[in-house]
């Protein structure tokens, strides 16, 4: 796993972990809102720590690049939860980039696409986020590997 890489075409960035799935933020949202409340907010400021880690605080998409085409590549422990459960997370990360000042907005006048793959890493997982400027390069790059939702 690469933590980062910025290309002309692209720039990628890992958080390392799994980030909390739709079904325990339901649990949570239905034993007490500010529960729920917490993990939304604890996700989504990992995540900008995560970003300001790895990119500083400066580094910003220019207008031209919009809109973005968002990959997530999700490494779980395992197979037992269902993609959709996991793939909710993603609202955690957008948000976190939106917060970190890496996105200006996660509007669709800004994302484009947002597509998800899944895999399992036992040992360490985590999920890697990838963000195209062109739609085919993402395709491309799908067309490489795990299956897609």
């Amino acid at each position: 796993m690469k933590d980062k890489e910025v290309r002309d075409w692209c720039f990628t960035f890992s958080i390392p972990g799994e980030m909390v799935d739709l079904n325990t933020y339901i649990q949570a949202e239905r034993s007490y809102y500010q529960k729920s409340a917490k993990i939304k907010k604890e996700e989504t400021w990992r995540t900008v720590a995560r970003i300001r880690e790895l990119f500083g605080s400066d580094m910003v998409i220019m207008e031209e690049m919009y809109p973005l085409h968002i990959l997530f590549v999700w490494h779980t422990k395992n197979t037992r939860k269902d993609p959709d459960n996991v793939d909710f997370a993603r609202k955690y990360i957008l948000d976190g980039m939106v917060n970190s000042g890496l996105l200006r907005n996660d509007s669709r006048k800004e994302i484009g696409s947002l597509h998800s793959m899944f895999g399992t890493e036992k040992d360490s997982p985590y999920v890697e986020v990838r963000v195209y400027r062109y739609a085919k390069d993402l395709l491309d790059y799908m067309g490489q590997g795990l299956t897609s939702s």
